[in-house]
């Protein structure tokens, strides 16, 4: 069994779906020009939080990349339709050792390369249920919860960290018109970007903009197992700069931008010279 790019890309920007629009395509400009089955199908994911896929509440994942993946795949079985919201490249993996004059080769501050895998294996796998997903299936959007991830990176090195902001997601608006009233965020209770119940800061701008319009925040933390206790509602906690008018010029400072759309970009080597 294969799938093309172009199919692929297809099945998860369906148009049928109000959704589908906020799907990035970043991740998926990067899959194999013919994707073919290399993995077995990753284990089976327990949703007992999980609500009825009635178009009341929407989900945010915010787990790490290929987590995210298979997470949305279970949600999928579930009748929630999956968007892609990764918007890195993977990086220039290709660059050698005596590019940067280091001695040791170039890395990627984020392994987005994993998660583009998952996507083409996902693909294949799900192909006939996203065919087959009713066009209200409400959304289950997927950010890659390592985004921000980086550490001490050195010239030469491919910085695609990058951040999610709230144009990145439908309106308090737009949500409230298609009926939508309550909104999951399921993220990793380890990762060192959420606290508490709290989720990452990045992610805060957009939930507490719902919130203030009425739309109920409820917090699913999982542990190591992918267990996760009943979404109880919280209190989205207001971050900086929240309402500032610069706020999305000053979230992408020290990020990098791709030519070829979303972000990644080669830190520059000192010249020699």
């Amino acid at each position: 069994m294969q799938l093309s790019r172009e199919e692929a890309f297809e099945l998860w920007t369906n148009p049928s779906s109000a959704w589908s629009v906020w799907c990035k395509p970043v991740a998926l400009s990067f899959l194999e020009a013919k994707i073919t089955s290399n993995e077995d199908a990753p284990p089976s994911i327990a949703l007992p939080w999980a609500p009825a896929a009635d178009g009341t509440t929407i989900i945010v994942v915010d787990l790490p990349g290929v987590q995210s993946v298979h997470m949305g795949e279970a949600l999928l079985r579930l009748g929630f339709r999956p968007i892609l919201l990764f918007n890195a490249v993977p990086g220039n993996s290709g660059a050698s050792v005596r590019d940067t004059g280091r001695a040791e080769p170039p890395r990627a501050a984020v392994d987005v390369y994993s998660t583009v895998e998952a996507i083409g294996q996902a693909s294949l796998r799900l192909r006939a249920r996203l065919e087959l997903l009713p066009a209200i299936a409400p959304p289950a959007f997927l950010l890659d919860g390592d985004r921000r991830l980086g550490g001490q990176l050195r010239p030469g090195d491919f910085d695609n960290r990058s951040v999610s902001l709230p144009t990145d997601f439908p309106s308090a608006t737009f949500l409230l018109a298609h009926g939508v009233t309550r909104a999951i965020v399921v993220f990793d209770s380890l990762s060192r970007f959420a606290s508490g119940t709290q989720p990452a800061t990045d992610l805060a701008h957009t939930l507490l903009r719902w919130q203030t319009a009425g739309i109920s925040i409820l917090s699913c933390p999982l542990d190591d197992g992918w267990q996760g206790t009943a979404p109880q509602p919280i209190t989205v906690d207001r971050p900086s700069w929240f309402g500032a008018i610069w706020h999305n010029a000053l979230s992408l400072v020290g990020l990098r931008r791709s030519p070829m759309g979303g972000f990644g970009g080669t830190l520059p080597v000192p010249s020699s010279g």
